[in-house]
């Protein structure tokens, strides 16, 4: 456990995370205006 692997899976879930949050962040500010 707790191997390179596991490191690498919770990079790669915080990276997809965080970019559809941005996404969406951003599809909302285009919705308001």
């Amino acid at each position: 456990m707790g191997g390179p692997w596991e490191a690498f899976i919770i990079m790669t879930i915080f990276a997809i995370v965080t970019a559809v949050l941005a996404f969406v962040a951003g599809a909302l500010k285009k919705g308001e205006e």
